[in-house]
């Protein structure tokens, strides 16, 4: 899908984009020059991986359950919906680890 080349601007210098899953089909044109310097230039990376389903997203999930609450808060600093989305890529020196929430475990069950 195009998301897989707009994750590329949305990612702050230095970013990496993980690409989860096998979509079907799409076509559409890109600048392959512009991208590749948005890359380089940035530093950023694009990173694919296959060897999930999402009963191992949802182990993974139950499994970080089990761990204090402390832990978590302090691993994960800011969880934003996907209307807040440019929050998540602000930087300071207290920034660990940031997600985009697009929905959560319990509306998938």
């Amino acid at each position: 899908a195009k998301h897989a080349f707009e994750s590329i601007y949305a990612l702050a210098p230095n970013g990496v984009a993980a690409l989860l899953g096998v979509p079907g089909s799409w076509e559409f044109e890109v600048d392959g020059g512009e991208i590749h310097r948005e890359i380089v230039l940035h530093n950023k990376s694009v990173v694919g991986s296959v060897n999930s389903h999402v009963k191992h997203f949802e182990s993974a999930v139950d499994t970080l359950a089990e761990f204090p609450e402390w832990f978590t808060d302090a691993l994960v600093t800011g969880v934003y919906d996907l209307d807040e989305f440019a929050a998540a890529f602000e930087d300071d020196d207290t920034t660990i680890k940031t997600a985009v929430q697009f929905s959560t475990y319990e509306e998938r069950r």
